[in-house]
């Protein structure tokens, strides 16, 4: 995912070496009603959140670094709520999915953020939402509530990396990979595919203008899936947009935009296609019709929109910018800004947010 993996790359160094993301920044207004703090923060790095965890605002996925002896990023999922300063802080109940060692003043070696999708009811259990776990090769299934989370079960990849995943309102499940770094060219990034409920794949998808990149993917209320990525001409990029009808067969160009890297995708039930993308220092939402070719509407974000969702509605869509990390909601489609708040854990260790969606 060379658009994933740049943000991710500019977002460890950032976290390092900026206190400022250790709270999130300078306090940012929220639009519209005023949040009051809950509880206080636990004196537990790794793991800071409020006691009373009400109202869960967003179900989310975040990466916090611990260093001194542990030296290491751990992925947590679950639900936050509002902190100091009308911040978003995390649920002592927040569980954690994945860990990877790594030094603060140094990179990834590869991508990817943590994306997430709701899951709807799988395999019985309700308020489901599918989770990646780019370092632990695997997707988890979590449920998340006012009462907690609780992980449902892990789906393993192995021995691809899961960048992303959507889930079909039938229920079946769509994963995009990449192959391992230092793997042989045989292997090349596809989507993995999983019937509803169940833990084994029914197949793959390929396209191959992807290659060994890595793309974002969604799924529209017609079952059609959608798969943005990024290409290079002459070091000029463009986001590229491909669907596979009804969730098979071979992918077929659906949109292009260019100038821009591929940030995050996500479709209503209705088959509107939601991209967002980086040109510069600038973030865009784009929006595309069913049929794809020219877009039918667009808005500005913050610098870095890299995960986006829509609500379960699809009148809201949420994003987050990992490199300001700052979380913000727009009305949809018209793309006005409803709220944009700041993500603190109350904690020393750098914690950043990855992707969130409305319970």
């Amino acid at each position: 995912m060379s658009s994933v993996r740049h943000r991710i790359h500019r977002l460890v160094l950032a976290v390092s070496v900026a206190a400022a993301l250790v709270s999130g920044g300078a306090a940012l207004a929220r639009v519209g009603a005023t949040a009051s703090a809950h509880g206080s923060s636990r004196p537990v790095a790794v793991q800071p959140a409020t006691k009373l965890c009400e109202p869960i605002v967003f179900v989310g996925v975040r990466w916090q670094y611990v260093g001194g002896t542990i030296n290491k990023w751990f992925e947590w999922s679950g639900g936050w709520t509002y902190g100091p300063s009308n911040s978003l802080i995390p649920c002592d109940t927040d569980i954690l999915l994945a860990t990877y060692s790594i030094s603060p003043f140094t990179t990834f070696p590869f991508c990817c953020a943590a994306e997430m999708s709701y899951a709807f009811n799988w395999s019985g259990v309700k308020n489901t939402y599918v989770v990646t776990e780019p370092f632990s090769n695997g997707v988890g299934v979590i449920t998340s509530t006012k009462r907690g989370t609780k992980l449902v079960e892990t789906i393993s990849t192995e021995p691809y990396t899961p960048a992303d995943v959507a889930v079909a309102a039938n229920g079946t499940m769509y994963v995009s990979i990449v192959p391992p770094q230092g793997s042989s060219g045989s292997l090349v990034s596809c989507i993995v595919v999983y019937p509803p409920n169940s833990s084994s794949s029914a197949g793959m998808l390929s396209d191959a203008r992807i290659g060994t990149g890595t793309s974002t993917v969604a799924v529209d209320g017609a079952g059609d899936l959608y798969v943005a990525y990024t290409t290079y001409a002459a070091s000029v990029p463009s986001e590229q947009i491909d669907e596979f009808v009804k969730g098979k067969g071979k992918a077929v160009p659906f949109a292009t935009i260019k100038g821009a890297t591929a940030g995050s995708i996500a479709a209503t039930k209705k088959g509107e296609v939601v991209t967002s993308s980086i040109s510069g220092s600038a973030g865009k939402i784009t929006i595309f019709s069913h049929k794809g070719g020219a877009p039918i509407g667009s808005f500005a974000t913050s610098s870095d929109p890299g995960s986006i969702g829509l609500d379960k509605k699809g009148d809201q869509l949420i994003v987050v910018d990992q490199a300001a990390d700052v979380v913000e909601s727009y009305s949809f489609p018209s793309g006005g800004l409803i709220s944009e708040q700041p993500f603190s854990t109350g904690s020393s260790e750098p914690s950043v947010a990855a992707s969130v969606l409305l319970p």
